[in-house]
């Protein structure tokens, strides 16, 4: 025995090594002791410890402490209990609580009566991780019960729980361990054997294909459940459930070029339970049937992984069908399914893209929020489909985002925002690319929003149904070649047709000054330039960009009809726009628009100014002559005259009339003898451009 405190006071910090007790450890022997033991370290062994009569603090830090019984209770925050002689008892009268950061290791095999250790005390409060270990040689065997935990007031859990390798077939059952202190040994079909995976996780990595084609296949039944498939290893089911029932998680796992699943029939993600399904690093699965979210309690998520990987789906996928669903394709991964519906009945899925090279493909279209919720976002890839529909039903509402420059959509027939339900887009960078027509809120009662907010939106029609409809144009660019009603260009660029083309507005158009229209010209026929025809009434704002294609170089005083329209027109662009510079520092003319929806070649070089050649001051009044510029565009002649100074630009003084536009003299009377007077003398020419002034100064005389 060691006895520590007989009758005086005594403190023992020990910090390492090991303190090894044959017999008994006796902590304050008598009533007079008084003794203090800080097991900070290193390892205490004692079969017994027993608190004596003086008074004792026990304090249990970072060490291993073994025993067999101790007479009072316990607390353990980081160390690890253990037996003292395995297997045995650990008696603990007042109590045995664990901390999450400590452990308990317990030991199976046969010492007499016992067959494991076992853990006894009036009440246990648990956490951290049980250590469950066995004696060397010491097999368990199907239908072994091990009590190690007695106590008639359990609580809480432990956080981890490490068992021991069993034989093949055989596993641990912890399904009473909380309530009865017991953990079983039982025997289980494999997965090679079984249609049912349930509290186990096997992998499967083999070169020969598993063809399990006639079974049905369950993972995560009443107990998580996970199956992995990595390199070359290969399952072939009927059909397959994965998460089976409500708070179990059910897990399938590809992974590795060569790793296939196959179902012949039907797929269940999160049937209603939590189901995942997991493919990467060029692994491939095929299926028929796959819903995903199958009941309100049910959540699935899948995700495809890196160049390589690919999903197909021999018919319908439904992401979300009553409950909750996912699809995340990303870094390259693939997913070609005949249909995909979003939303199902009542549930709530999304489909997410990222990165370029990720590519969603379904033959006959996509349905986002057909009864449900239904959400797509692109962060980069390609979503190709024969149609696009969002909110399907009345109780619909689908929404599709598109961000990131190297986001596609293309839709290879119709693409509806609203049949009978709520469909809103938001589109903020990157294509979308429509074969037909863009229709918007297409059933009466339906809601249909689009807002091009950045990007390309191509389309050869825009459609506004029965319902309400917004088109919001607030960035990117825009190329239709029909829209069926008005438009208010707040700040997206139109870029009429194809490269010629006309966008056709049958109601009315308004541009905003952030707004613009792009007009490409290549050549003088009206189908070598771009063309806006608006059937309604036309506000105008904002930029006119001009660009030249096929090697077209136009030539002075060619005109362009850009703007069709019978009704009024008003305001004008306020700003011409082109990245190419015309000739001999020409310019588009754009005054005629409101009048004519025309633009012009225009030379804004302005001619030579006047030369002069005399001056003949006279009694009341003077004669100028000078010499006209050669320039071959010169229309007129244009003098003012002022009593204070030259006139700064035509305009400004008094205008003195010329006989002849392009005359060459001035005689001007009625003046003032003695009075100074300033002559500045344009030359203007046919395009409007004025020199800068010829400047005479004179003073008539008696």
């Amino acid at each position: 025995d060691m006895i520590l405190g007989n009758e005086g006071i005594v403190s023992i910090n020990q910090k390492a090594g090991v303190i090894d007790v044959a017999g008994k450890l006796i902590l304050g022997k008598e009533s007079s002791s008084e003794t203090s033991y800080t097991l900070g370290g290193g390892k205490l062994r004692v079969p017994e410890v027993q608190k004596g009569m003086g008074s004792l603090a026990f304090v249990w830090e970072k060490a291993e402490f073994e025993t067999n019984k101790v007479n009072f209770g316990l607390v353990n925050e980081f160390g690890q209990l253990s037996s003292y002689e395995s297997p045995s008892v650990i008696d603990i009268e007042e109590g045995y609580e664990q901390g999450n950061l400590a452990s308990l290791k317990l030991v199976l095999g046969i010492n007499g009566g016992l067959n494991c250790d076992r853990v006894r005390s009036s009440s246990l409060l648990l956490g951290g991780k049980l250590i469950i270990d066995k004696l060397p040689g010491y097999q368990p065997k199907d239908g072994d019960i091990f009590l190690i935990l007695e106590s008639d007031e359990i609580v809480g859990r432990f956080r981890e729980i490490q068992l021991p390798t069993l034989n093949q077939n055989l596993r641990f059952n912890i399904s009473e361990l909380y309530t009865e202190g017991i953990i079983k040994v039982e025997y289980y079909e494999r997965f090679h054997d079984s249609h049912n995976l349930n509290n186990d996780t096997q992998t499967i990595t083999s070169f020969d294909p598993m063809d399990l084609g006639s079974i049905d296949v369950s993972i995560g039944t009443t107990e998580n459940a996970a199956l992995y498939i990595n390199n070359k290893g290969g399952v072939t089911v009927n059909q397959a459930v994965i998460g089976v029932s409500e708070n179990v998680r059910g897990s399938l796992n590809l992974s590795g070029e060569g790793a296939s699943w196959r179902s012949l029939s039907h797929l269940s993600i999160g049937h209603e339970g939590e189901g995942y399904f997991i493919l990467e690093k060029g692994a491939v699965a095929k299926d028929n049937i796959v819903e995903i979210g199958v009941n309100t309690s049910g959540k699935g998520v899948v995700k495809l992984k890196e160049s390589g990987t690919a999903w197909t789906i021999e018919q319908q996928v439904t992401i979300g069908k009553k409950g909750s669903g996912t699809i995340e394709v990303s870094k390259g991964g693939k997913l070609h399914a005949d249909q995909i519906n979003i939303g199902g009945l009542g549930g709530s899925g999304s489909l997410t893209l990222l990165g370029g090279e990720s590519q969603v493909i379904s033959q006959k279209g996509t349905t986002i929020g057909s009864q449900g919720i239904g959400e797509i976002e692109l962060r980069g890839g390609t979503l190709t489909g024969e149609t696009i529909t969002l909110g399907q039903q009345e109780t619909g509402s689908g929404k599709l985002i598109v961000e990131g420059m190297k986001s596609t959509i293309n839709s290879l027939s119709s693409f509806v925002v609203g049949e009978k339900g709520v469909g809103t887009i938001l589109h903020n960078n990157g294509f979308v690319n429509i074969a037909t027509s863009l229709i918007l809120a297409k059933e009466t009662g339906s809601y249909g929003n689009y807002d091009l907010n950045g990007g390309v939106l191509k389309a050869k029609n825009i459609i506004k149904g029965l319902g309400s409809s917004i088109l919001g144009l607030y960035g990117g660019i825009l190329k239709v070649e029909k829209v069926e009603g008005g438009i208010i260009n707040v700040g997206t660029t139109i870029s009429p047709g194809n490269s010629a083309g006309v966008t056709h507005i049958t109601g009315d158009y308004e541009q905003k000054k952030e707004g613009a229209v792009l007009i490409e010209l290549g050549g003088i026929d009206l189908s070598q330039f771009d063309r806006l025809k608006v059937d309604g009434n036309v506000t105008l704002n904002g930029k006119l960009k001009v660009q030249l294609i096929d090697g077209f170089v136009p030539t002075l005083n060619d005109s362009f009809k850009i703007l069709e329209t019978t009704s009024s027109v008003a305001g004008n662009f306020t700003k011409i726009v082109s990245s190419q510079l015309l000739p001999n520092n020409w310019t588009f003319d754009l005054s005629t628009i409101p009048q004519d929806g025309t633009i012009r070649v225009t030379d804004k070089t302005p001619p030579q100014a006047p030369i002069l050649k005399s001056v003949s001051p006279n009694f009341k009044s003077v004669i100028i002559e000078w010499t006209n510029p050669t320039d071959n565009d010169l229309e007129k002649i244009l003098i003012y005259k002022s009593e204070e100074s030259y006139p700064a630009y035509a305009g400004q003084g008094e205008f003195v009339p010329l006989q002849d536009n392009l005359g060459i003299e001035i005689v001007d009377g009625n003046l003032k003898n003695g009075q100074m007077y300033y002559y500045s003398i344009f030359a203007k020419d046919s395009f409007g451009n004025i020199s800068q002034p010829l400047n005479v100064k004179v003073t008539p005389h008696s």
